[in-house]
C-alpha cells in the first residue's frame, strides 16, 4: 500500500494557498470555483461537483464509529466492531457504501491523542512545501524521523512581523496508521485519505491513498460551463462598474465647483494647471528627506514593517526594544507635529521585543521648510 501512498503531496490546504500553486488560467478558474462554492447551500455545491461530503471513520476498540460530515455539521451514522452482530455491522457499512457511490471521502480520521502533538512556530511561505517544512521540526521535537510518521498540522494564528505563523502539528508513527488500515480493511473500509489530529477536518492533510471514484456528473458540466460564462462577463461588468463609479464622482465634482468654478478649470490655461499642480506638490511634506529623518532617529534596536503616507499622517509599524523610547526622537524633528501609539504596545515574550503602530502628524509647506538639519 506504502507505493500507492504520496508522502509529500499536500491535498488540502487553504483557499489562498491552492490558488497560489497553478497556473494563471487555473488560478483565476479556481478563484471563481471557491468564490461560486461559498455562496451556494452545501446540498447544491455538492451536486454541482463543488464540494463534497465525508464520511469519517474514528478508530475505537474494536472497531469504528462511522460520522457523516456535511460542511460544517456532523452527524454519528453508528459505530461497526468486530464484537457486534454481523447483521448490525453490514447494515452500518451498506450506508456507508450508499454514500461513496454519491461522492462522498472516506477519512480515516485519527485523534491527536494517538500520537505525539507540538507547537512550533514557521515561516508562513515555507508552509507552502507541505510535509517538507516540518522535517526540522519533527527531527528536533520528536523522537521519530520525518518518512516514518505520518502527521497533520493546523494554523492556530496569524503572522507576526517576522512572517512567523503559530502551528499546531501532531504526528503517528507510520506503522501503527498502517496498523489501523488494516483494520478497517478488515470491515472492507478503504480511506481515501488519512487524516492526523483534524477533528475539524478544516487543517492540512499530506497523506491521500487514493481520490474518491466517481465519473464527471451533469451538474460538473453545468458549473464548468457557468463558470466559462462568468469569466467572460466579468470584465463587462467590471467596466460598467468602474465607468459608473467615475461618472458619480463627476457629477459630485461638477456639484462642488459650481458654474464659476466649473468654468475657471476648464478655462484655465496649461501654464495655470501646472503651477497648480506644483503648488500642490509643493503642500505636502517631501517624502524622501521625512523618510530620511524618521529612519536616522531611530534606534538600532528598532526596525520598520510598514510605513504609510496619507495626506499629511504617516503610519508606521514595527518593533523595538523600548517603543516607548521612539516618542521624543520622532517629536523632535522640525518635520513632525506630533507623535502617538495609535494601538496598544504588544511585547513578545519569547523575544522581549515590543510591536507598535505610530500615528505621526507631519508640518505642511515647501520641502525648505521642512528639511531635515
Amino acid at each position: 500500500m506504502s507505493e500507492a501512498i504520496d508522502q509529500d503531496s499536500e491535498v488540502e490546504a487553504e483557499d489562498d494557498e491552492k490558488i497560489a500553486s497553478v497556473g494563471t488560467v487555473g488560478r483565476f478558474l479556481r478563484w471563481w470555483g471557491l468564490t461560486l462554492r461559498s455562496m451556494l447551500p452545501h446540498q447544491i455545491a455538492v451536486w454541482l461537483g463543488l464540494a463534497r461530503d465525508r464520511i469519517l471513520l474514528v478508530p475505537e476498540k474494536q472497531g469504528f464509529l462511522l460520522q457523516h460530515m456535511r460542511g460544517r455539521q456532523t452527524t454519528t451514522i453508528g459505530s461497526v466492531s468486530k464484537s457486534s452482530p454481523e447483521t448490525a455491522n453490514q447494515k452500518l457499512l451498506t450506508v456507508l457504501a450508499n454514500q461513496l457511490e454519491q461522492g462522498a471521502e472516506a477519512v480515516l480520521s485519527l485523534p491527536a491523542d494517538m500520537g505525539l502533538q507540538r507547537l512550533a512556530e514557521m515561516d508562513a511561505a515555507s508552509l507552502k512545501k507541505g510535509r517538507r517544512a516540518f522535517d526540522d521540526e519533527i527531527e528536533r521535537q520528536t523522537p521519530f524521523a520525518p518518512d516514518k510518521v505520518d502527521f497533520g498540522y493546523a494554523v492556530t494564528g496569524k503572522a507576526d512581523a517576522r512572517g512567523k505563523v503559530p502551528v499546531a502539528f501532531t504526528v503517528i508513527p507510520t506503522a501503527a496508521v498502517e496498523e489501523v488500515l488494516a483494520a478497517a480493511a478488515w470491515f472492507g473500509i478503504h480511506p481515501n485519505r488519512v487524516s492526523v489530529g483534524d477533528n475539524s477536518q478544516r487543517g492540512r492533510t499530506v497523506r491521500r491513498i487514493h481520490a474518491p471514484g466517481g465519473a464527471a456528473s451533469f451538474g460538473l458540466k453545468f458549473a464548468v460551463c457557468l463558470l466559462a460564462v462568468l469569466a467572460m462577463g466579468s470584465p463587462f461588468l467590471r467596466n460598467y462598474i468602474e465607468t459608473s463609479e467615475n461618472l458619480e464622482k463627476a457629477a459630485e465634482l461638477r456639484l462642488l465647483l459650481g458654474p464659476e468654478g466649473l468654468q475657471k478649470v476648464t478655462s484655465s490655461t496649461p501654464q495655470d494647471r501646472f503651477a497648480s499642480l506644483i503648488g500642490q506638490r509643493n503642500a505636502r511634506p517631501p517624502v524622501v528627506a521625512m523618510l530620511e529623518a524618521v529612519t536616522r532617529v531611530m534606534p538600532d534596536t528598532a526596525y520598520l514593517a510598514q510605513l504609510q503616507l496619507e495626506g499629511n499622517m504617516l503610519q508606521v509599524q514595527g518593533v523595538a526594544r523600548s517603543a516607548s523610547d521612539l516618542i521624543a526622537p520622532l517629536e523632535a524633528l522640525p518635520m513632525v507635529v506630533s507623535a502617538a501609539f495609535a494601538a496598544p504596545v504588544l511585547r513578545d515574550p519569547a523575544t522581549r521585543n515590543e510591536q507598535f503602530q505610530l500615528t505621526i502628524e507631519l508640518a505642511s509647506g515647501t520641502p525648505s521648510e521642512v528639511e531635515p538639519e
